[in-house]
């Protein structure tokens, strides 16, 4: 469904760090967040939001970073090795571009 919307690779990629960030962060960031904490509640702990959230920061604060870096990283390489291809991370050859960066019809 996003392909047909246009998005390109480097918005699946932030998609998927900004996905994975928000689930370490709070507990309504993921649905088994909201299971762990209705297990613990079930055997007498109670963590409440601001609690998990505490802890959630100190595990989002130094992964933001590194999904940065390894964000610019795999764009990098994808420009360099398929600097025409719409979608880098699926296409399957090398494409020849032309001098304004557009693919050859070729």
């Amino acid at each position: 469904m996003l392909l047909e919307a246009g998005a390109a690779d480097t918005e699946f990629l932030a998609l998927a760090a900004g996905s994975t960030i928000a689930g370490k962060l709070t507990i309504l960031g993921a649905t088994s967040n909201i299971i762990i904490i209705q297990n613990a509640e079930q055997r007498g702990v109670t963590i409440t939001f601001i609690e998990f959230l505490r802890f959630g920061i100190l595990m989002a604060i130094p992964q933001t970073p590194i999904f940065l870096v390894w964000f610019l990283i795999i764009t990098r390489i994808n420009n360099i090795f398929f600097p025409c291809c719409e979608h880098p991370l699926f296409c399957k050859v090398k494409v020849q571009c032309d001098s304004n960066g557009r693919q050859n019809s070729a």
